[in-house]
């Protein structure tokens, strides 16, 4: 890594640190990994016997928290260049792909330090009440790592569809949260795998929890006949996370490559 790249990570991570999205995304991961546990503390929800039960329900909530850190980190990754800031980093006698790599990098740090701190509470409570750990939480900490990293690079690529990062970001979001779901229901209801989407490779996070991890492919016998349902395989996650983390950084870094200065 040379100099000019280190330098512009630290600047931009420092950017990231002190935005209002760091100091709202830090405290609010923690508070979410702890909901759960501070309701049973406080008698208001009843302790679940299996810790298994605990660790599910508390870990539940992060597809939604990745995702919306991801949004608010990526979606504006390349957005920004319509920004006095932007003009002015492009306007410096840099690589375009080396501001790119640094931006990315930057948010990435940045993202995961939320991740992890989400992480960290949802181990701590699991053993706040139980007194002992349970789960793969070594796959379960790379696997979020992992899927955020995909995650960062699929909204960095919507950062590409709009000059106002407000927009992007928003749009990142609202694919990710809504139209994607809406897709995963439907190629449920058709009994077919969702095997495109990056929301279905991320189930496995959810998954490598579980005592025994649950089988490819689910079938019960109901009114209407065979229902089939599918979960995710590890290595099916990590081809679908890897290649969305690869298609999304190759069309980014082109289309920021080609992006030129006039257009700001």
């Amino acid at each position: 890594m040379n100099n000019e790249l280190k330098l512009l990570i630290i600047s931009n991570f420092k950017f990231y640190y002190r935005s209002k999205r760091f100091q709202i995304l830090l405290p609010l991961s923690l508070a979410i990994s702890y909901i759960n546990a501070i309701l049973v503390l406080l008698r208001i929800l009843h302790k679940p016997a299996d810790p298994y039960t605990f660790l599910d329900a508390t870990l539940s909530y992060y597809l939604p928290l990745f995702i919306v850190i991801a949004g608010l980190f990526g979606g504006d990754l390349i957005s920004k260049d319509f920004s006095r800031e932007g003009l002015f980093t492009l306007s410096q006698p840099m690589k375009r792909d080396l501001i790119f790599t640094a931006r990315f990098l930057s948010a990435l740090i940045s993202s995961i330090i939320a991740v992890i701190v989400f992480l960290l509470g949802v181990i701590s409570s699991t053993y706040i009440l139980y007194g002992y750990l349970v789960g793969n939480f070594g796959l379960i900490i790379a696997f979020s790592i992992l899927g955020m990293t995909s995650l960062l690079a699929f909204t960095s690529l919507f950062s590409t569809l709009s000059k106002n990062p407000s927009v992007s970001i928003t749009i990142s979001i609202l694919i990710l949260l809504i139209i994607f779901p809406i897709i995963e229901d439907i190629m449920t209801n058709l009994q077919l795998e969702p095997w495109f989407l990056i929301i279905y490779g991320l189930t496995v996070i959810a998954n490598v929890a579980e005592p025994h991890y649950p089988p490819h492919i689910i079938q019960i016998v109901s009114s209407n006949g065979i229902e089939k349902s599918y979960n995710v395989t590890i290595a099916e996650s990590i081809a679908i996370l890897v290649g969305y983390l690869i298609f999304s950084l190759i069309i980014s870094m082109i289309i920021y490559r080609i992006r030129q200065l006039a257009e700001v």
